[in-house]
C-alpha cells in the first residue's frame, strides 16, 4: 500500500514540474515579451493586464513549489537521531524574525532534544514558528513561545502566540492543503505548511494538537516518540 502511495505522489510531483511548470514559464516568458512592446507599455490598461497575469503566474510558480515539497517531504522516511530543539529554534527564528521592524518576545527552553530527522523536523518547526510569528504580528506586544514536556514514550513541544487565533469550529481546514482561515491580504502565505508539517510529524509516529481562540492566540503541541531504549 505505501509503495502504491509514494508511486503516486512520484507521478504527481512528476506532472506539476513538468507538464506544469514548462508551460507557466513560457507563459510568464510572453508576459514579460509583451511588457516590452511600444503597444502594451504606454497602454496604462494594457500594461496594468499584463502585470496581473505575470503576477497571478508568479503566485502559481510559489504554490507548485509548495506542493513539490510536499510530495517530497511526504514520501521521506525519517532518519532519527536526537536533536538540540534550542538550537534549531534560534537558527529558524534569526531567519524569520531578521530585519523585522517589531520582533516578537520569543521564548523557549535552554536545554531539550528530540528523537527526530534533522532535516525533516526543521520544516515541522520552521511552519509553526512561523505562523506564531505572522498571526502575532499585529498584536502590541507580540510573544512566541515554545515549551517542552518528556514524557515515558512520548515528548511534546508546545508553541504557542498571543496573536489572531481562530476559531474551533473550522478547525476541520487547518490542516487541508491550500486551506486558509485567515485573508492572504492580511497574511501572506501559500497555505500548505500546516499540512506539510502534519505529514511529517506523522511519519514520525507523532501528532499535531491544538486549541485557539478567536484574537486570544493559538497553541500547537507536536507530539514525538522517544526511541524504544529510553521508553520505561
Amino acid at each position: 500500500m505505501r509503495c502504491r502511495r509514494n508511486r503516486q505522489l512520484a507521478s504527481f510531483a512528476y506532472s506539476i514540474s513538468h507538464d506544469l511548470r514548462t508551460p507557466l514559464r513560457h507563459m510568464m516568458g510572453y508576459g514579460e515579451l509583451m511588457l516590452g512592446l511600444d503597444s502594451v507599455g504606454q497602454d496604462p490598461e494594457a500594461r496594468s493586464c499584463v502585470e496581473a497575469v505575470l503576477q497571478a503566474g508568479s503566485k502559481m510558480a510559489v504554490m507548485m513549489e509548495a506542493l513539490l515539497d510536499y510530495s517530497s517531504n511526504r514520501q521521506a522516511e525519517p532518519r532519527c537521531q536526537w536533536v538540540d530543539l534550542p538550537v534549531l529554534l534560534a537558527d529558524i527564528a534569526a531567519q524569520l524574525v531578521g530585519g523585522a521592524d517589531r520582533p516578537p518576545r520569543l521564548e523557549w527552553p535552554d536545554e531539550a532534544r528530540v528523537w527526530a530527522d534533522p532535516a525533516l523536523i526543521r520544516i515541522v518547526f520552521q511552519n509553526l514558528l512561523g505562523n506564531a510569528i505572522k498571526y502575532s504580528s499585529k498584536h502590541p506586544s507580540p510573544r512566541v513561545s515554545v515549551t517542552c514536556s518528556a514524557g515515558i514514550d512520548m515528548d511534546e513541544i508546545a508553541v504557542e502566540d498571543n496573536g489572531i487565533g481562530f476559531d474551533m469550529k473550522h478547525a476541520d481546514r487547518l490542516f487541508g492543503v491550500f486551506q486558509r482561515l485567515h485573508a492572504e491580504s492580511d497574511y501572506p502565505g501559500h497555505g500548505i505548511g500546516l499540512a506539510n508539517a502534519l505529514g511529517i510529524v506523522r511519519r514520525h509516529g507523532g501528532q499535531i494538537g491544538f486549541h485557539a481562540r478567536p484574537n486570544e492566540g493559538a497553541r500547537f503541541v507536536v507530539s514525538l516518540p522517544r526511541p524504544p531504549q529510553t521508553r520505561g
